[in-house]
């Protein structure tokens, strides 16, 4: 069974929770004193930059010495409110798109430095293998030059008994008769 992650689900209904947010703060505009003079503000500067904006592209040489004429107070309410809404679901969108990007790029870290971990503790097994292999050759090669030692030693010994049997057995035979002539 696969787990619905959960903080997909708190993004997604973050952002389906702004949309009545900023419709509630288009609506809170024409009430409110101090949020009417904010999205009249916003308003009346979203219409002069988007005035300004459609005389460059006409290719109007000296809009900066035209007069633009303001807004209607209640269309630039309008305005700057609908701004405000849209500026608001665009941000929290961004911010729940950049928090799932940080998330699962964390995520990818800490796999890639587990897998690391793993990587490094298994070179370490294999080093201290191999360290244990070379001391155990070390061991090894000494036992057998004590060995080789041994069967020098005896070897030696055997060639001395044959050499004194032989020098016994040569004593022990009688010497030939000596000869007349």
């Amino acid at each position: 069974m696969v787990a619905i992650p959960l903080f997909k689900v708190g993004g997604l209904l973050l952002r389906t929770l702004t949309k009545p947010v900023a419709k509630q703060l288009k609506q809170s505009a024409k009430t409110k004193p101090w949020l009417n003079s904010v999205c009249r503000s916003v308003g009346q500067y979203q219409h002069v930059v988007g005035v300004r904006i459609q005389m460059s592209m006409q290719g109007q040489i000296h809009w900066k010495t035209i007069q633009i004429k303001d807004l209607p107070a209640d269309q630039a309410v309008d305005k700057g409110s609908e701004f405000l809404g849209e500026t608001l679901i665009f941000s929290v969108a961004v911010i729940v798109a950049w928090y799932e990007y940080d998330r699962s790029s964390r995520s990818s870290k800490e796999k890639e430095l587990k897998a690391n971990e793993r990587e490094f503790q298994r070179q370490q097994q294999i080093e201290m293998r191999f360290r244990t292999l070379e001391h155990l050759m070390a061991s090894m090669e000494d036992e057998i030059s004590a060995l080789k030692q041994s069967v020098d030693d005896a070897t030696a010994k055997l060639d001395l008994y044959k050499h004194e049997q032989a020098e016994a057995a040569r004593k022990a035979t009688p010497a030939p008769a000596a000869r007349w002539w």
